[in-house]
């Protein structure tokens, strides 16, 4: 999956008025995306409550690569940013159970 330029300009905007990096927000919003996703899933009976419940307790490992760079200040950028070797770009994280809602 990849957003558009414009979804991407948007985020990164969002991230820095929120002041959180883009890749600790897109960790928790695919979490959600993906408790959101398997949660209707069970409402409409498509998974059991069982198997929901499995998947709600399951760590979720979120790999990387994501290249932003494109997406960084330019002045910053033209002033030696980009050569900052902590930009890699490739990350992993792990987020522990999915964020729930009630049944109701």
């Amino acid at each position: 999956m990849s957003f558009a330029e414009e979804e991407s300009a948007l985020a990164i905007a969002n991230c820095r008025k929120h002041g959180i990096l883009f890749g600790a927000a897109l960790t928790v919003l695919g979490q959600l995306g993906s408790s959101r996703l398997l949660h209707r899933r069970c409402i409409r009976g498509e998974i059991g409550k069982e198997e929901w419940e499995w998947c709600r307790i399951q760590p979720c490992n979120i790999l990387g690569p994501v290249n932003y760079r494109p997406y960084l200040d330019k002045d910053w950028c033209a002033s030696g940013g980009s050569e900052v070797v902590a930009l890699g770009t490739t990350f992993c994280h792990t987020n522990h159970f999915m964020p729930t809602v009630s049944d109701e």
